[in-house]
């Protein structure tokens, strides 16, 4: 499982910014089911094995991956400025 975890190691270390796990994070942290989000192209990420899906999301959480509606305007938004490199003026 270690190579095979070393394939999604992006999502919560370079990439982490681009990606966002749809829905409640104790709902997650819980084991519910969630989608890892891609929001740079809008896309989902399948990861068919469930025990695998379930160790990059654990992952993902640990790292600080964003969790949330990716549909949400206000999530939308914040993920833009960052990769535009925006910041709030005080």
């Amino acid at each position: 499982m270690e190579r095979r975890l070393k394939e999604y190691e992006r999502l919560w270390t370079t990439d982490k910014e681009d990606y966002v796990l749809s829905g409640d994070e104790s709902d997650i942290r819980a084991g519910v089911s969630c989608a890892i989000i891609d929001m740079r192209t809008n896309s989902i990420l399948l990861i068919e094995d469930g025990e695998l899906a379930r160790t990059v999301k654990e992952k993902m959480l640990a790292a600080g991956v964003q969790v949330g509606d990716p549909h949400d305007i206000n999530l939308r938004k914040e993920y833009i400025k960052r990769r535009l490199g925006v910041t709030r003026k005080r």
